[in-house]
């Protein structure tokens, strides 16, 4: 038996069916499942529906979080399946940005931000506690190019300045371009691998996403969106959470609300008390 036999299983069991039909009723409603040992939540997930709503699936902490995801991915597959973590490498009040961690995070939001939003994102307490761009900023920051579409090379590359990127000779982490006469290699922070946009004249005559490692061709595009580093454009005014980019009828998930609800509250009082020393600190300097 394959997985996709196991699924198959699983979506026709009359639990599955009576969840899937308590899911589908209007209104705000909670349901509590218990006896979902290990692998078998992801695949309840999986058996719910073959092109799911948007959900989020707040798990206890980050290693919980990747397990979860890896084995949803293993039976779903990549195409609606996201990983949300936090943006640093350890923790919120160590202040270390990690740019894997960024690039994910700003792919979800792109995801989000998109017509077609619909996802399964696994996250955890430090992550949603994080702050994003607006969705205005988020547009406002995104470059959209399209296939056919006339778009000046110097006007792309003046953008992708204005937005921080740095112009290497060859792109190999998010937030780098290059420019070899009429075509241009640009690392979203959006995108798992960057993009080669080829030229003719001022017309976009092919898009393409590539391998770093052997520059060879992964798939073509008929429109990308680059977006940059959304923490560098964060302001007061116009930051929110992943709340605010989930669509009305996304539904949320936790297998210990408790604890996660805990979790985040032990996080915002180590930041409270990180910033009164640091307060302290600069008054007894």
């Amino acid at each position: 038996m394959d997985k996709q036999d196991l699924i198959a299983l699983y979506h026709s069991h009359p639990n599955i069916s009576r969840i899937r039909a308590f899911l589908h009723k209007e209104g705000r409603k909670t349901l509590h499942l218990n006896g979902l040992l290990g692998s078998s939540a992801a695949l309840l997930l999986a058996a719910l529906e073959s092109k799911p709503r948007t959900r989020l699936i707040l798990l206890n902490d980050r290693e919980e979080a990747a397990y979860f995801f890896n084995d949803l991915t293993n039976l779903v597959g990549s195409q609606y399946v996201y990983f949300f973590p936090s943006s640093y490498k350890r923790s919120i009040r160590m202040q270390q940005l990690d740019k894997d961690n960024v690039m994910l995070r700003t792919e979800v939001l792109n995801r989000l931000a998109s017509r077609n939003h619909r996802a399964l994102i696994i996250t955890y307490p430090e992550a949603i506690l994080e702050k994003v761009v607006s969705k205005s900023a988020l547009n406002k920051n995104t470059l959209t190019m399209r296939k056919g579409e006339e778009l000046n090379l110097d006007f792309i590359t003046e953008v992708l300045y204005e937005y921080g990127f740095e112009r290497n000779d060859f792109v190999y982490e998010p937030g780098q371009f290059s420019v070899r006469g009429g075509i241009i290699d640009v690392f979203s922070y959006s995108a798992e691998n960057p993009y080669r946009i080829n030229f003719l004249g001022d017309e976009i005559e092919s898009i393409r996403s590539f391998e770093v490692e052997t520059q060879l061709s992964i798939r073509k595009h008929a429109s990308i969106s680059v977006v940059p580093n959304l923490n560098e454009h964060l302001e007061d005014s116009a930051i929110q959470t992943i709340f605010d980019f989930l669509p009305d009828d996304a539904q949320f998930w936790s297998r210990d609300l408790t604890f996660c609800l805990s979790r985040i509250d032990q996080i915002l009082q180590g930041i409270e008390v990180s910033a009164t020393e640091e307060v302290r600190a600069l008054t007894e300097a």
